[in-house]
């Protein structure tokens, strides 16, 4: 999968050897890896809540291609990051201003409630360079999708309909709901 979208994003942003990237919530390097073939003269910053996917990449990637760096972000979530000091609402990214060409946000929409997006989004815009570009993918669900759902036909059941955003299981809203922030953090 990490090499088809980076093979997208090469091909349909036009991403190039001389590109910097930045991967919100890189994982264990899904796309960071594939991309040490094509940014060849560009930079990577990934990252993530979950300490051993950046120890990993960081013990992994790094050493062979030193443009690429790797960052745990203390974010707290009750399944990847219990014990996370940090709200995703009032994330900074690791990353001054203007100082990426693209801001990859690879399956992370799907796990952010709606200020924590706005967050993510805003925190995007900032870090890209004029003319930048954001690539996020999120599960949308639209009348069509909505159907199958009903029907049962999806590989996901997004039942809990909270208005303006679905939510997977009930179980996830449940631990999301016990999600402790501070005071006007969302």
């Amino acid at each position: 999968m990490g090499r088809r979208i980076t093979a997208y994003v090469r091909d349909e942003l036009g991403m190039g050897p001389g590109h910097d990237v930045l991967d919100a919530g890189c994982g264990a390097g899904r796309i960071a890896v594939p991309l040490t073939d094509v940014l060849t003269e560009g930079s990577y910053l990934g990252f993530d809540i979950v300490p051993h996917a950046i120890e990993w990449c960081s013990r992994t990637i790094t050493p062979r291609h030193p443009t690429f760096r790797f960052a745990h972000v203390d974010i707290r979530q009750e399944i990847y990051n219990p014990e996370g000091t940090l709200s995703a609402a009032d994330c900074r990214f690791l990353a001054g201003d203007a100082a990426f060409d693209i801001a990859a946000l690879v399956g992370l929409i799907s796990h952010l409630r709606p200020a924590e997006m706005e967050n993510y989004l805003a925190e995007s815009s900032r870090v890209l360079r004029p003319g930048g570009q954001c690539f996020d993918t999120a599960y949308l669900v639209d009348d069509a999708v909505a159907a199958n759902i009903a029907r049962g036909a999806t590989a996901f059941s997004f039942t809990q309909d909270h208005g303006g955003y679905y939510v997977h299981s009930a179980w996830i809203h449940r631990v999301n709901s016990r999600l402790r922030y501070p005071a006007g953090s969302g």
